[in-house]
């Protein structure tokens, strides 16, 4: 049986504090597969076969990180959750993506990972270029201070104008959070 899932979209700056807020939220996720290349979160697995190995030794409580390279490659890393099911899938950086509709695993996480509880928690630097499909999933946005306007236009139509306000005037490392759903 499947989990209920979330689809979090974590937003800010370079050292606006992203990182240390997904690392505190996920803490205790016992089934993590985050997409990474620094290790900032999980121990990354040299290879696409290790990371396979490394969830298939321990399918309950599995924390594997991977920057998958190439499209055969990227296409194992989003079957991984699809295949084990109810697993949360963290994507650092996620504007180096190609859109979810070029990407069909990508796209299955994004548009019907409810069907095997992919749970997304997806971090960017701005939200202006997050695609319009993993935007429509999301129940919740974390967003650091972001001055852009084009960031702040896209955020206000995505939760409201005020929301934006307060996120344009947040002081360094202090997250807005809000539910959409």
């Amino acid at each position: 049986m499947t989990s209920a899932r979330s689809v979090t979209l974590v937003y800010g700056k370079t050292g606006s504090g992203k990182t240390h807020w997904v690392r505190e939220h996920t803490a205790n996720t016992p089934r993590l597969l985050v997409w990474e290349c620094f290790g900032e979160y999980v121990p990354i697995a040299p290879t696409i076969s290790e990371c396979i190995q490394r969830v298939r030794a321990n399918p309950t409580t599995f924390r594997v990180g991977y920057d998958p390279v190439g499209v055969d490659e990227v296409k194992a890393f989003f079957e991984i959750s699809r295949i084990v099911r109810d697993t949360t899938l963290l994507i650092e950086e996620s504007d180096r993506l190609s859109p979810p509709r070029a990407n069909p695993p990508y796209d299955w996480a994004v548009s019907r990972g409810r069907h095997d509880g992919t749970s997304l928690i997806v971090t960017s630097l701005t939200p202006f270029r997050t695609p319009p499909e993993l935007r429509r999933q999301a129940d919740v946005v974390v967003s650091f201070r972001l001055t852009e306007p084009s960031d702040l236009d896209y955020l206000a139509q995505l939760t409201t104008p005020g929301d934006a306000k307060i996120i344009r005037n947040l002081p360094l490392h202090q997250p807005h959070i809000v539910r959409l759903r």
